[in-house]
């Protein structure tokens, strides 16, 4: 689903803010919860490196960018750092030992209401961009009660996001099997 549909679904709850408001509220909100929940994890991107080379770009979907190298695999013949990662690739702060390939799985945020997000990841969304409204002092639309509310909501869906990063699907809490003493 298209980012911008997310503004639509936010204004009847919105109260009097301004259109232009809401979706930059909306764009915020998504960016927060990419950065802080890993909610738009791409698995497996595979990047050939070559031993001369410092500078990778790497695929991206439209109208995103790169926030972090979430894993990187075993088999990575290079570790890369926080600092060498930028917003749309790679810089190696040092020569690569030798010619290869590298596996990744990274995060990605929208720079733009035209991104396409995954559709479960709207009512983090929604959430997020009624706290940041709701939150407002002086506006006619604040709410500190509903701001709390959508606070403590958008806060459960970012650990969801999050556990499911770093879990897979499977996420949540770890399974424990009780065993029978003989």
């Amino acid at each position: 689903m298209i980012l911008s549909s997310v503004v639509e679904r936010v204004l009847p709850d919105a109260g009097e803010a301004p259109l232009p408001l809401v979706r930059d509220k909306v764009l915020q909100a998504a960016r927060d919860f990419c950065d802080n929940g890993n909610a738009w994890v791409i698995k497996g991107v595979k990047i050939r490196i070559w031993q001369n080379v410092t500078g990778y770009r790497i695929p991206l979907p439209d109208h995103s960018e790169l926030v972090r190298v979430l894993h990187q695999g075993a088999g990575n013949f290079v570790n890369i750092s926080p600092q060498e990662v930028t917003s749309d690739g790679i810089i190696f702060s040092a020569l690569p030992p030798r010619d290869g390939e590298i596996n990744l799985d990274i995060v990605v945020r929208p720079i733009s209401l035209d991104a396409q997000i995954d559709a479960l990841d709207s009512r983090a969304i929604e959430c997020g961009t009624l706290f940041y409204l709701k939150r407002m002092n002086g506006s006619s639309w604040a709410n500190m009660g509903l701001a709390e509310y959508y606070r403590r909501e958008l806060e459960s869906e970012t650990t969801k996001a999050k556990q499911t990063s770093w879990c897979g699907n499977q996420g949540g809490s770890i399974k424990v099997k009780s065993r029978r003493f003989i």
